[in-house]
């Protein structure tokens, strides 16, 4: 099946395939998890395990559950035919926080890095003090490499990813390129290079490459290198089909192209073939690696994952979260679920359609106490549990009564969702309502940046900034449960209102030295010394501050309990207003 009506959405499978209850009211730790599937580590595992990202690709948009883009990736979709769809799989909004998530197995928020995306200028980074995925498998004797897109901290040397675990890293430094062909970003004094071979050094052979097709061969080459015998952890992360999306010219001229776009519904803008184009060539290299495995013999123990890294912008960079709400960095479907399966042919055989919820904070605990079977204790920064739990037996589809919770949390941008079971809790203050449909943020976006339901969306004015939702009965966000009285309420969502409130109520009151969230931008009179180190490396990005001024400069949070008003709107339904009393 090709499309994704909106019946479908709503007729989720019931809770035995994985869905969890909704019943407590406090979120699951990784405490415990190993003990979910795992047996005590013995020896080295044999199991290899493949990472694949793709950017800002929408809950519409890759073919095996998209209305629009059948045909765009039939490679990738073969693979979740034959694997676990997780229909329910929630990422964050966007690329720095999901990012920070699947390495460090924590929520964005838990480590400061919910804000705002690392940019070339960015002074933060993942907390140094984090032990991250690739150093976990590494300890259980993998080979680790990186290709693609990093995006989690570059100011000092002891953010680059060769220095949190990767042996190898070739690829992005971060979001702020110009396109996908020259790999520079324009830091106001000039342009500088973005593009890494793990050192300081640009990337100067893959100089005006295609970077779909460069970090597909830096992939393979990776492959071809690796002894079959030892274990590979092998991240790759494209940066397509992230803003500003482009194919060669070359390809654009082919017939599989002109196919392709042929495929597309009439009217459709020419961004949307572009963004179908730049899909197919991700499929054409997942192919291709998938093919450099199987002939190094490395296709038979493994587990493979395919995920994008949050929603689709869908303000006119090609991409659709139809017939989700939302976009990227809002906390509605459209922002948060995304399309996401697990492929293994001994670890997972079975073909099936998962509605288990599964985050990407859960991907660390998941493969390592759950599909690699280790008992390793992978808790943070001195006992700190893990906000990530071993997903295994659910994806699996086998019993899994352990109540889950997701959370999406900004300070700054005063907006979270608790996601459990049946119900989702929203907060959501629409700061952009005022500046026309283009920017609302909060309605329901086709490919081409139309809101297709217009006539109820809240661009007339009306919203409110709390949402009830049922979410299994209502995927698309329309019915707000609390624009009745709570008195009329059922008791069933009475009783989710006042869970998935405590719930981020505990959460909230975690002290605040556990945030970690640093400073946003970098300070005025810093950017000449930037720039600075910049040309002094030849144009290329690289780091300019080192490990000491970085803990000096840009302390822990500087934000207080209880000072924004997405605090304030849970506090009737929650022990918060007990605690403001």
């Amino acid at each position: 099946m090709r499309r994704a009506p909106v019946a479908a959405l709503a007729a989720d499978p019931a809770p035995s395939d994985g869905a969890e209850p909704a019943d407590g009211a406090s979120a699951p730790s990784d405490a415990s998890a190993a003990s979910d599937g795992a047996s005590a580590a013995s020896s080295t595992p044999s199991t290899h395990v493949y990472v694949v990202l793709i950017d800002d690709a929408g809950f519409n948009d890759v073919g095996y559950q998209s209305a629009d883009l059948g045909a765009a990736t039939p490679f990738v979709d073969s693979l979740a035919e034959s694997g676990v769809r997780l229909r329910r799989y929630y990422a964050h909004t966007s690329c720095t926080p999901s990012r920070s998530a699947l390495l460090s197995g924590m929520f964005a928020s838990s480590v400061g890095m919910q804000e705002k995306d690392v940019l070339s200028d960015s002074p933060f980074g993942l907390p140094l003090e984090l032990a991250l995925f690739p150093e976990r498998v590494r300890q259980l004797g993998y080979a680790t490499h990186l290709v693609g897109k990093w995006d989690v901290g570059h100011a000092v040397e002891a953010y680059w990813p060769t220095r949190r675990g990767f042996d190898t890293f070739f690829g992005l430094l971060t979001t702020g390129y110009d396109d996908y062909f020259n790999h520079t970003i324009n830091g106001g004094m000039g342009v500088f290079t973005s593009l890494s071979n793990g050192t300081a050094n640009a990337a100067a052979e893959y100089d005006g490459a295609y970077s779909t097709f460069a970090f597909g061969s830096a992939a393979r080459e990776v492959v071809a290198r690796h002894d079959a015998a030892e274990p590979l952890f092998l991240e790759l992360a494209f940066n397509a089909p992230h803003y500003t999306v482009s194919v060669p010219d070359a390809y654009r001229a082919t017939p599989e192209f002109e196919t392709l776009a042929a495929s597309l519904p009439d009217g459709h803008s020419h961004l949307r073939e572009t963004f179908a184009g730049a899909l197919r060539l991700v499929d054409h290299e997942v192919e291709a690696l998938v093919a450099a495995l199987k002939a190094k013999r490395m296709w038979d123990d493994y587990v493979f994952v395919f995920a994008s890294d949050n929603g689709a912008s869908c303000m006119g960079d090609g991409g659709s979260n139809y017939p989700l709400r939302g976009r990227k960095s809002t906390p509605f479907e459209g922002g948060l679920r995304v399309p996401a399966f697990v492929h293994s042919l001994k670890h997972a055989p079975d073909a099936r359609v998962s509605s288990a919820v599964v985050h990407v904070s859960d991907w660390l605990p998941t493969i390592v106490h759950g599909a690699l079977r280790q008992a390793a204790d992978l808790s943070q920064n001195g006992g700190v549990a893990l906000d990530g739990a071993n997903r295994w037996k659910a994806i699996l589809g086998e019993d899994d009564a352990a109540p889950h919770a997701v959370i999406e949390s900004s300070y700054v941008d005063e907006q979270f969702a608790v996601i459990r079971g049946d119900y989702k809790l929203v907060y959501y203050l629409n700061k952009y309502k005022d500046e026309g449909a283009c920017c609302d943020n909060v309605g329901w976006w086709d490919a081409d940046g139309t809101d297709v339901l217009n006539a109820s969306a809240p661009a007339s004015g009306v919203f409110r900034s709390l949402n009830l939702f049922k979410i299994l009965d209502d995927p698309r966000e329309t019915t707000n449960l609390l624009d009745v009285t709570r008195r009329r309420l059922s008791d069933e969502a009475a009783t989710a209102l006042d869970d998935l409130a405590e719930i981020y109520c505990s959460y909230y009151a975690r002290p605040c030295a556990n945030r970690m969230a640093p400073a946003l931008y970098y300070e005025a009179e810093d950017a000449d010394a930037i720039m600075g180190a910049w040309s002094d490396n030849g144009d290329v990005v690289t780091f300019w501050m080192d490990d000491a001024a970085t803990q000096d400069a840009y302390p822990l949070s500087a934000y207080g309990y209880r000072n924004d008003s997405s605090y304030r709107a849970i506090e009737p339904f929650s022990s918060c207003g007990k605690r403001s009393s």
